[in-house]
């Protein structure tokens, strides 16, 4: 793509290297002398006898024709040549000295709103490290005043000393260097692109550098989103806080805590606004953004190749830096579909769809009893022996010959998007290995590197296991935890003003039912234990008797709500358990 498809109207180029005859010999920096290096002892006496003069002076005084003069003038900006042939019209780019750019900025001009421009600048400005950094801080504070709420400005920075980033982090440490504000460095660090300018200019280098400045220019629009929700969302809160009836249906008997409902009414109206807003930005970036992906694969010459690449990539980042499975949950919670329940030494997940467990308004639900499903806790270190497994796992199915998928291996091992992702010398070292080892080693392979890039604990089925019940009022009682433990009586129900008013319902209608139960096993045992056993195994109760045995109040032990596994997860736990429960025998008869 050139610029033109970008729809890039202005190239605004800001160098210390730029000259014209009137230019002060004081202005001259040490890369504009090297275009005079012939002349560079007569230009050190010259300047040293008449430091107030201009060029044009000195190259009076050499007696230069005016054929070598334009050539040097034009010299300087041969490193740009490329801006002056794709873009038909001359006047499309601009050419500044970082003094002369800054100056046309704080005169009040600006350009137009529409107008889309690419700015480039020059990292060292103006000579020695102290000064090229405050000028370089200058210009680009400058820039980023123009970057702001603009979806049409785009920035790379053109050098011949290159900035190594390996991560955000990095671009937020040279960001500080400069003494950069937060909000401009922020501004500024997903459009910070960096160029060689010892390498000709051409046309894959600047789609790279503008294509990144076009993402941060849609990611920036999430802001303008976020301030956009928020100033539509707070009359329509001021209206909810005086019509209360369109919040407390889902409270009553969706199962939703007022902040659940107003962070989902938020969700919601975001992306309504997302979608409003992002039209209004098709023609600037989405546009030039699928054009530009279109454009790359177009160009890519085994596009299977590549793909398989790509899966890897997806993978293995998921692999890594996938969060936890788990989610807090306030005690309050209701108890949801994945909410994951340690009862002893043991772990089960709510298996209960929602609908059929929600309490409603009246204090009742569908179901009387929990199912819950025994899982297993696991734990994985993404090192070189698991790496390998993912990848294994990936080619078996588009490899049937060995040394294809060896030749494709060793491909993936030195491209620079796998090299960086795993960022580790000796895994790196230890996956060469094993990929070059014989195949019929390879089943035994001893993989014996102890770093590992992170270590996931997540939740699975533990097989042959099936569903568990429990009364609903046990798990309703967890949300009555406090520092002393789960207790249950009267007063510790009525006085909890977390829970929802319903649950509140239903646990007190649960905890009458229990003692009705209770009257009937008035035998001379240990109650509690009993009770423990018969409700749930491993679960242990102590109960409060009057001296006419009544049940005064129930404390369970050995039982707690660890947190709620993510829904995506849960249901693959849960799919896992249908798919054991519905295999099928298969013991087919002799055809004769």
């Amino acid at each position: 793509m050139n610029l033109a498809e970008f729809s890039i109207d202005k190239v605004v180029i800001i160098d210390d290297a730029f000259i014209s005859r009137d230019t002060a010999l004081n202005n001259v920096t040490d890369e504009i002398i090297n275009y005079l290096r012939e002349y560079e002892v007569e230009f050190d006496d010259y300047k040293s006898n008449y430091p107030e003069a201009a060029l044009k002076d000195f190259f009076e005084s050499i007696e230069m024709e005016d054929a070598e003069i334009e050539f040097i003038l034009e010299a300087t900006k041969m490193n740009y040549s490329y801006f002056t042939e794709v873009l038909d019209d001359e006047r499309s780019v601009e050419w500044y000295l970082p003094n002369e750019f800054l100056e046309k900025i704080n005169s009040s001009y600006s350009y137009s709103d529409e107008m889309s421009i690419l700015f480039v600048v020059d990292k060292r400005l103006e000579g020695t490290k102290e000064r090229y950094y405050d000028k370089l801080k200058e210009v680009l504070q400058s820039i980023s005043k123009m970057l702001e709420g603009k979806d049409n400005r785009y920035l790379f920075i053109y050098t011949s000393q290159i900035e190594k980033f390996k991560n955000y982090s990095d671009v937020n440490t040279y960001l500080e260097k400069l003494n950069l504000d937060k909000d401009t460095a922020d501004n500024l660090a997903l459009h910070l692109n960096f160029v060689e300018k010892n390498v000709e200019l051409e046309e894959g280098k600047i789609n790279t550098a503008v294509l990144k400045s076009q993402k941060a220019n849609l990611l920036s629009k999430f802001n303008t989103i976020q301030r956009n929700t928020m100033h539509s969302i707070l009359p329509k809160v001021w209206e909810v806080n005086n019509n209360e009836l369109l919040l407390h249906y889902n409270y009553l008997s969706e199962g939703q805590h007022i902040d659940e409902i107003l962070y989902s009414i938020y969700k919601n109206k975001f992306e309504n606004v997302y979608l409003d807003e992002i039209k209004s930005t098709e023609h600037n970036i989405i546009a030039s953004l699928r054009k530009f992906i279109h454009k790359h694969i177009e160009n890519t010459a085994d596009i299977e190749t590549y793909n398989l690449q790509a899966r890897i990539i997806k993978e293995l980042n998921h692999s890594i830096n996938k969060p936890e499975d788990l989610h807090q949950v306030y005690r309050s919670d209701d108890i949801s579909y994945g909410d994951l329940i340690q009862v002893g030494s043991k772990l089960y997940m709510v298996c209960s769809q929602n609908c059929d467990i929600t309490v409603r308004a009246n204090g009742k639900r569908v179901d009387s009893e929990f199912l819950l499903l025994e899982i297993k806790e696991t734990n994985t270190q993404i090192n070189s022996k698991e790496i390998s497994r993912i990848l294994e796992t990936i080619l078996n199915y588009s490899f049937r010959n060995h040394n294809k998928k060896t030749t494709f291996l060793n491909e993936l091992l030195i491209l620079s998007e796998f090299k960086q992702l795993i960022n580790n010398e000796a895994i790196l070292a230890e996956l060469n290995d094993y990929v070059n080892t014989k195949k019929e080693n390879q089943e035994n392979y001893k993989f014996s590197c102890t770093d590992f890039l992170a270590e996931k604990k997540g939740y699975s089925y533990k097989s042959k296991t099936i569903y568990n019940k429990i009364p609903t009022f046990v798990l309703d009682s967890l949300l009555l935890e406090s520092d002393d433990g789960i207790k249950v009586d009267k007063d510790v129900i009525n006085n909890n003003q977390h829970i929802r008013y319903a649950m509140k319902k239903a646990i007190n209608n649960g905890f009458e039912d229990f003692k009705k139960k209770f009257d009937k096993w008035n035998v001379d045992i240990d109650i509690g234990k009993f009770l423990g056993e018969l409700l749930f195994e491993g679960l242990e109760i102590i109960d409060a008797v009057d001296e006419n045995r009544e049940l005064k109040s129930l404390e369970f032990k050995r039982i707690r709500r660890i947190g709620r596994i993510k829904q995506d997860e849960a249901q693959a736990i849960h799919q896992a358990y249908v798919e054991n429960l519905t295999r099928i025998a298969v013991n087919s008869s002799p055809i004769i």
